[in-house]
């Protein structure tokens, strides 16, 4: 079960990287912009590219892995109404 879930989590986080790596630079760039062609663009440059891309997410990837894994104090440790001592 564990596995199926890591497994979804990865294609989640590929399709969301797909859709915003070049589209939010070139809508914040670019404002008239239409958002369909930015999407569109930036997932063509990733099919285009997607080693660039995977070396790219590497880093962001071992900055919150500790978070994820609950090693460090990130966001996903604390809960809303937490008390911390």
């Amino acid at each position: 079960m564990i596995l199926w879930d890591n497994l979804a989590g990865i294609v989640f986080t590929a399709m969301v990287l797909a859709l915003i790596v070049v589209s939010v630079p070139m809508l914040l760039d670019l404002m008239d912009t239409p958002a369909a062609l930015a999407i569109r663009t930036s997932i063509r440059a990733v099919l285009a590219n997607p080693g660039p891309v995977a070396l790219w997410e590497v880093p962001v990837t071992a900055v919150l892995l500790p978070d994820c894994l609950q090693l460090g104090p990130g966001p996903c440790n604390r809960a809303p109404g937490s008390q911390t001592r």
